[in-house]
């Protein structure tokens, strides 16, 4: 069965819930009706609803998970009744007219006319295409911020929001804060009628990748795809592909100044 799943929708007071689908291995610490941390309690242990903890899975009573309430059926509307067709009424004959010889018009010259092509497709051109953007919001948010657990439910994604991305896309096409680093999403330029157009086939392109990458599952971290001798690298947190992360810099809006003496503790 399908199940129906909106996070935190209860109440907006502080409590925790069971993730749909995931045998309660994973719950999500709610406040003001928001998803505020997405927590794995980890084998061999369950979330507890009953208790509020991490417990024991033979301690843990699973509830089951809501499903989706079933649709009406379909109303067809009333057939209609046949209606008898009317009797038709009987009409006289006509009375043949003399028939007279045609009088012959001249043919006037011919005319040239303008040729005619058909309507071209008009462009997407918004005045902001933020604004454009505003209008799929509920389409935005049902088919691409969404998430899904490791038993594939899907679900809102908690860390990948509309606000942010058009907060995003407001500081990095529109603001541009970055010079050397634009995103495009078209500009009002006559001469490039169709520039909104590309710039919503960039956007597309962006959060494909965006969704393979990070959304899908969630995370705010990066993937580590890159093999390295049949295995996967924690070197490659350093950099994929052949990059090097420390080496690289976005301005002073988006980066820290490197310190050399920092230390990490995991």
């Amino acid at each position: 069965e399908d199940i129906c799943f909106t996070p935190c929708q209860a109440t907006t007071d502080s409590y925790n819930e069971v993730v749909p689908g995931t045998g309660c291995e994973i719950y999500h610490m709610c406040a003001e009706g928001e998803v505020k941390n997405r927590v794995a309690c980890g084998s061999p242990l369950l979330y507890d609803p009953i208790n509020g903890y991490c417990n024991y899975a033979t301690a843990v009573i699973c509830p089951e998970d809501p499903t989706c309430p079933p649709f009406p059926p379909p109303t067809l509307p009333p057939t209609p009744q046949p209606t008898n067709p009317p009797t038709p009424i009987p009409t006289s004959s006509p009375t043949s007219q003399p028939t007279q010889p045609p009088t012959n018009s001249p043919t006037p010259a011919p005319t040239t006319e303008e040729p005619t092509f058909p309507p071209t497709r008009s462009p997407i051109t918004p005045v902001n295409p933020l604004d454009h953007y505003r209008s799929k919001r509920s389409l935005i948010e049902k088919h691409i911020l969404v998430a899904k657990t490791a038993s594939g439910i899907t679900y809102p994604s908690t860390r990948y929001t509309f606000e942010g991305l058009l907060n995003g896309l407001q500081i990095m096409a529109i603001d541009k804060a970055l010079p050397l680093y634009v995103f495009y999403l078209g500009e009002e330029d006559d001469k490039y009628p169709n520039s909104f157009a590309y710039g919503a086939v960039n956007l597309a392109a962006f959060l494909a990748n965006a969704m393979v990458l990070a959304i899908q599952s969630d995370a705010c971290d990066e993937h580590n795809w890159q093999e390295v001798a049949g295995r996967y690298a924690i070197s490659n947190s350093c950099g994929q592909e052949g990059r090097s992360y420390q080496d690289e810099e976005c301005g002073e809006v988006f980066s820290c100044p490197v310190d050399p003496d920092m230390e990490m503790t995991a």
